[in-house]
Order: C-alpha cells, then sequence, then structure tokens
C-alpha cells in the first residue's frame, strides 16, 4: 500500500453517521450510454485506488458508494455494522481498524468531516501524477496504458460530435443525406464515423419537421 500523504486526524463520531455526498459543479445527467462508460471508469480507477487507499478504506468507500446508489440524498450508516461488514470487527475506539479506514479516506480527500456526519465523494478522482509514480511497476504500467486507451476513447467522442455539427449545418443547405455523407468523408472523415453523422443530423431534422406540422394543426 503506498503513503502519499501525512497523517489526518482521526474524526469522532457517532454510530449511527449520517453520509451525504460531495457534489461536484460539473454534475449532470449523461444518459444511460454515458452513465455506463462512467460505472466502467469507477470501476478501473478502484483497481489503482486500491494501491494507494489500502483495502479497508477502498471496501468501506465502495460500500458507501453502494448506499449513494439506492438513496443518493444521502443516507445513516451503522458505523459498527459497517466494520462487522467489511471484516473490521466492532472494536471502538479512536485507534480502531475501522477509525483508522476513515481518516484515510478523508485523509486522501475522499471524505471530509462535516456538520452531524461526513461529506463522502460519490465517484473517485483520478490519480495525480505524484500518486501515479508510488505504483508498483506493473501497476504504474498498466495505469499507463489505460490512460492513453482512454484519451483515445475522448479522441473518439470529439470527432463524433464535430462530425455530428457538420452534418446538421450542411443538411439546412442540402437535405441529400447521401451528398452529406460524401462530403464527410471527402473531408477524411471515417466513413462509419459519417455514416453515423449523417444518419443523426437527419433524425434530428425529421424530428424537427414532425414537431413543426404539428404545432401548426
Amino acid at each position: 500500500m503506498v503513503d502519499t500523504r501525512t497523517s489526518t486526524p482521526r474524526p469522532h463520531l457517532p454510530d449511527a453517521t449520517t453520509l451525504t455526498p460531495i457534489t461536484s459543479h460539473n454534475a449532470r445527467s449523461t444518459g444511460h450510454i454515458q452513465s455506463t462508460r462512467i460505472m466502467h471508469l469507477m470501476k478501473t480507477r478502484w483497481l489503482y485506488w486500491l494501491s494507494i487507499l489500502g483495502p479497508s478504506t477502498t471496501w468501506l468507500l465502495r460500500r458507501v458508494a453502494a448506499g449513494f446508489d439506492r438513496t443518493p440524498d444521502g443516507f445513516d450508516l451503522p458505523l459498527s455494522d459497517t466494520a462487522r461488514e467489511i471484516g473490521l470487527g466492532d472494536k471502538g475506539g479512536r485507534h480502531s481498524p475501522f477509525v483508522r479506514s476513515i481518516a484515510r479516506a478523508c485523509q486522501f480527500e475522499m471524505a471530509r468531516v462535516a456538520e452531524g456526519g461526513l461529506e463522502v465523494r460519490r465517484r473517485i478522482p483520478p490519480l495525480n501524477r505524484r500518486q501515479v509514480t508510488r505504483l508498483p511497476d506493473g501497476l504504474r504500467a498498466a495505469h499507463d496504458a489505460w490512460q492513453e486507451a482512454q484519451l483515445g476513447l475522448r479522441g473518439e467522442d470529439a470527432a463524433r460530435r464535430s462530425a455530428r455539427s457538420l452534418a446538421l449545418t450542411m443538411l439546412e443547405i442540402d437535405p441529400d443525406g447521401s451528398a452529406v455523407e460524401q462530403r464527410l468523408t471527402s473531408w477524411r472523415i471515417h466513413p462509419a464515423v459519417a455514416h453515423d453523422a449523417t444518419m443523426w443530423a437527419l433524425d434530428r431534422h425529421a424530428r424537427a419537421a414532425e414537431a413543426c406540422a404539428a404545432a401548426q394543426l
């Protein structure tokens, strides 16, 4: 387990502690496909954070994340029961393994003590560069390869969005979908991306026409 920060004072919490999520300023609904990607992203990040946080804190945070899936606005967590659920026993005190796990979550800014309980991240952030350099060699190599793959996926998404925007604009000028698709490929846009963009733009135009027709009735 890699330790990259100084120690944090151990919190004193009641046995029934209220947990609320730390919300992001950029949080928004992203749809089923994007949500599925986010879920896969979070699962992969846990693999690398495990080396930083240690198993007890990782299990605790995943237990909390499952609770937020059921009750997104927050919930009461029975600390003694939760400690037993993740294999840490129910021995109390500020030096107990469970309290140390909570303190470690706070140490790495996964959680913070708030009035009446804890605020905890719903989604874990990427490792910073310093944390990556402290990973074991094999895990660091796997992380670097995964990051490169993620950059490739983001590039594909950007290309798709750009092609769709172009197709939508061109259909305003020429409603011939075949001509639009051919023009996109002539600009060295991948044929599959060009076809997807054209079909998407045609669908948007058709829906807009239907809405206009319905409004005139």
